[in-house]
């Protein structure tokens, strides 16, 4: 995953859970939580793979993530005080973006890639899904269903694709030897 779209949905999530959380339901917490940590996780697995678009050392990839980081949480400050009702809408559109950014990365995978891309798109794909059924199921709200219903299809595609190539190298690997 490209570490733009990494670090914008970090940076909103960051500043929705840890700054402005404001849910008693714990089931939303509990997705909320669960959806930040696997994010970091995401991002720890990026500084140490790196990035299919980002072919550097990885105290470059470090320094461009925090910054961009960093820029987003300031970007999502600034919004949330501008805009009422920004920050659910917000983030699932981010959670398109970075669904769609996750199929089109996929196309520019290298084979040494496939792991470290099949863990990312299931901790992105776990987080949404959760996330999604806390506020479009619990909370009745069919935007957010919608939304996450079609960030799941992509997620679930995405994880497809990369099984696929990791079992097609596996296959080519094997009559090899």
């Amino acid at each position: 995953m490209p570490i733009f779209a990494l670090t914008l949905n970090l940076g909103f999530e960051t500043y929705r859970v840890v700054i402005i959380n404001n849910s008693s339901d714990i089931l939303i917490m509990i997705g909320l939580y669960s959806w930040l940590i696997l994010d970091f996780i995401m991002l720890i697995i990026f500084f140490i793979y790196g990035d299919v678009f980002i072919k550097r050392r990885f105290i470059t990839r470090f320094l461009l993530g925090s910054i961009l980081f960093i820029s987003f949480l300031v970007i999502n400050l600034v919004l949330d005080k501008i805009f009422s009702n920004y920050t659910l809408y917000s983030a699932f559109s981010i959670n398109i973006i970075m669904s769609v950014v996750c199929l089109l990365s996929f196309f520019k995978l290298n084979k040494d890639n496939y792991f470290f891309y099949l863990l990312i798109s299931i901790f992105k794909c776990i987080g949404t899904f959760f996330v999604s059924v806390a506020y479009g199921v619990i909370n009745y709200n069919l935007v957010i269903l919608i939304i996450g219903s079609i960030c799941f299809i992509l997620d679930v595609l995405v994880i497809i694709l990369v099984i696929y190539k990791l079992y097609k190298v596996k296959s080519e690997y094997t009559r090899k030897n």
